[in-house]
């Protein structure tokens, strides 16, 4: 019953949702040496994503919309990088 009420989660296994961008994704992307602008982006992620995830909970308590705030830096990250 948990997988269809997320809020009956405790909250801090919830806030590793979030976290994970910073704890797993990017450094796992990061471990493959990358070069030129790939590594110009995942440096961006690995900087901003803590900065999301610390600050983003001051403005909203919702672990959906802090995902999504760490998603669109990756995602700018590599935008801006290209």
């Amino acid at each position: 019953d948990w997988f269809q009420n997320t809020r009956s989660i405790d909250v801090s296994i919830q806030v590793l949702g979030f976290w994970w961008w910073w704890l797993f994704i990017v450094p796992s992307l990061r471990s493959r040496r990358p070069k030129g602008f790939e590594k110009k982006a995942l440096d961006i992620a690995f900087l901003g994503t803590p900065a999301v995830s610390l600050i983003a909970p001051v403005v909203t308590k919702d672990t959906a919309i802090i995902w999504v705030a760490n998603f669109a830096l990756v995602a700018g990250g590599d935008a801006v990088a290209y």
